[in-house]
């Protein structure tokens, strides 16, 4: 077996990967501190203008928060109901500005910013400043609505009287 060599050597050869033209740089892979500052500020855009445009900013965010506490207090009030057989209230306090379960611990506060009205039963309204959404031990309740608006948006938390469903809706 015979093997062949060129006069120059094996780097001599055309194609040879090791080999370099007199005139030229080798380019080293990466990114320069340019392209990265780059991306680091349109990161940092995205970041600051996502939030506010998907969830209304803060005030947005806070509205949707109260809603779901709210939707979740009236589903609670109806599930005690239930399973205490009587009847159990849920008290949203307009002059105050705080609603809850009364008699089962401190009422949540409403954030400034958001303004809340009730629909309910008339018998309910006490001094047109407080308002009650009553459960019964069936599951039944008197009824009623609650909405909640600020931020440019508005909620919607309804409870239907003869089932006592709770739903959500924007």
């Amino acid at each position: 077996m015979t093997t062949a060599t060129s006069p120059a050597g094996s780097h001599a050869r055309r194609g040879d990967p090791g080999r370099r033209s007199p005139g030229r740089r080798k380019q080293a892979a990466g990114f320069t501190l340019l392209e990265l500052l780059i991306v680091i500020a349109v990161i940092g855009l995205v970041y600051a203008v996502l939030p506010a445009g998907v969830f209304g900013g803060r005030e947005g965010v806070e509205l949707r928060s109260t809603a779901r506490l709210v939707a979740e207090d009236l589903r609670r009030a109806r599930g005690q109901a239930i399973a205490s057989n009587r009847e159990v209230a849920f008290l949203l306090d307009l002059e105050a500005r705080r609603f809850g379960l009364p008699g089962r611990g401190k009422l949540a506060a409403l954030p400034e910013g958001i303004e809340a009205t009730v629909r309910t039963a008339g018998e309910l309204l006490s001094d047109a400043t407080q308002a009650r959404i009553q459960f019964f031990p069936d599951g039944s309740s008197t009824g009623g609505s609650v909405t909640l608006s600020g931020a440019g948006k508005r909620y919607e938390v309804t409870v239907r009287w003869l089932t006592g469903e709770v739903r959500l809706a924007e």
